[in-house]
């Protein structure tokens, strides 16, 4: 019976040692640490927590101060290099203040880096493709994230779930000496992996390119400083809880090719006040996706499927306005030289726009951008269409400027003078010359001769003359 209970306690103990000791060997890191790492079957060793024990640092502390985990260790003569970071490696190792993982190192293991609370700052090697579950949870001093990659590449990592991902606690990431504010993912993404960006408190705007067709279980939850997104037209899928927490999230775009809106994706994005969707059939939402949205969002969507909308679960209680497909702009070149107005903006049911370039004094209407010569432009919007007025100094076709409201242009166009109001030409005019003699006048609405190079006056009954000039 003796014989048997000494057995029992040998077995113990040597099942209690083997359990306590999960590691081949220990060695002195660049930084000063001493790790621990085991090998691996594919000839590169792991950094490994000192035990299996449930707390391997609760004690001791672990490791202290800013510990660098390089690429390589030289062990027994040999050079050694590391392949990732083991489930509990650093566990409660209260004493680190920064951790910068080496590029080389392919993945951070499960609760990897839990309940280190002095940690400060972390910087992600470019080599790391996963970080699993819980790897940062409780790390509530974390105040930096830095990676050393790429927006493309940060987006291929593949998160556990929201604490695996240090951005939860730091609310912030830094891509080389930058920390982002205007997110725009590069066209070689094609997914958003889940909880990519969860918590990022710097982000205020994010545009997401044709090429993304899905964005992962809370991608951008928490991430409350954001006010605009445009989603591409390649976007099939928004994960469920995509945009939680977004409470500062005023406009939303929808790209055309969007089907699926997972559960709260919208939760608590109170502030929206615009969504304009680009697809001409209503992406399936769930119950609860818009259910804190206020009823008076004005849902913007394509000619002609407003009855789709307004007849389709969820959407229909919002304030659904039918809306040309494509965009329109006309910006000023030259702000201090003209400015430009939009007389007439295309709708769903007449796709024409009237604008017009106004030039301030001692400046002169040039082109558009498409290289177009009318000041007066009737444009019809068959596709996105954004031009711009340029302006220059001098003589030239001086207006088309105010005489007593916005209806009145008088300009000179290839050696012509022309009278148009309320977008008409105007029948009824006289011309002068410096000298104040009349060289011209019409009460039919007759096409002036080509004038002379030089300054001209125009008057219309019971109005001030304008000064034109013509230069050719």
């Amino acid at each position: 019976m003796k014989r048997l209970l000494s057995i029992f306690i040998a077995i113990t103990a040597f099942v209690q040692i083997s359990q306590a000791q999960h590691y081949d060997f220990s060695a002195t890191v660049p930084s000063g640490q001493t790790l621990y790492f085991r090998y691996s079957t594919n000839g590169k060793v792991i950094v490994t927590p000192p035990n299996t024990n449930t707390y391997p640092y609760h004690y001791s502390g672990g490791p202290a101060g800013n510990l660098v985990i390089p690429g390589s260790i030289f062990y027994n003569g040999f050079n050694w290099e590391i392949d990732y970071i083991d489930d509990k490696a650093f566990y409660d190792c209260v004493r680190l203040t920064s951790v910068v993982i080496s590029d080389s190192i392919t993945s951070i293991g499960v609760q990897a880096f839990e309940s280190c609370g002095g940690l400060a700052s972390v910087v992600i090697g470019n080599g790391v493709t996963s970080i699993g579950g819980y790897a940062f949870y409780n790390c509530s001093g974390l105040t930096s994230t830095i990676y050393n990659g790429t927006i493309a590449q940060w987006c291929n990592i593949s998160f556990g779930n929201g604490s695996s991902n240090p951005i939860c606690y730091s609310l912030g990431l830094t891509i080389g000496d930058t920390v982002i504010t205007n997110l725009v993912i590069p066209d070689s993404v094609t997914e958003i992996k889940p909880y990519a960006f969860y918590n990022c408190d710097s982000f205020r705007s994010l545009k997401i390119p044709d090429c993304v067709t899905n964005i992962g279980v809370s991608a951008f939850l928490g991430c409350n400083h954001l006010t605009n997104i445009t989603l591409g037209s390649g976007l099939q899928t928004i994960g469920e809880n995509a945009f939680r927490g977004c409470d500062h999230l005023t406009n939303i775009t929808l790209g055309s090719g969007l089907q699926t809106i997972g559960e709260n994706a919208f939760g608590g994005c109170t502030q929206v006040v615009r969504i304009k969707s680009y697809s001409t059939e209503a992406p399936t939402v769930q119950s609860n996706t818009f259910s804190d949205l206020s009823d008076n969002v004005i849902v913007n969507v394509p000619c002609g499927s407003g009855s789709i909308y307004e007849n389709a679960a969820y959407w229909f209680r919002f304030d659904i306005q039918e809306d040309l497909m494509y965009s329109f702009s006309v910006t000023s070149g030259n702000p201090s030289q003209g400015t430009v107005q939009i007389i007439k903006q295309p709708t769903c049911d007449d796709a024409e726009a009237v604008v017009k370039a106004n030039a301030y004094h001692n400046y002169h209407f040039v082109r558009w951008s498409d290289g177009n010569t009318d000041s007066l432009r009737y444009i019809v919007v068959i596709q996105d269409t954004a031009i711009q007025a340029e302006f220059a100094e001098g003589s030239g076709t001086e207006g088309i400027d105010n005489i007593e409201y916005d209806a009145i242009q008088i300009y000179s166009k290839d050696g012509r003078i022309f009278v148009v109001v309320d977008n008409h030409p105007h029948d009824e005019f006289r011309v002068f010359d410096v000298m104040g003699r009349e060289v011209f006048c019409t009460t039919q609405g007759d096409e002036t001769p080509q004038f002379p190079v030089g300054v001209y006056f125009v008057k219309l009954k019971g109005l001030p003359a304008r000064k034109v000039v013509v230069i050719q």
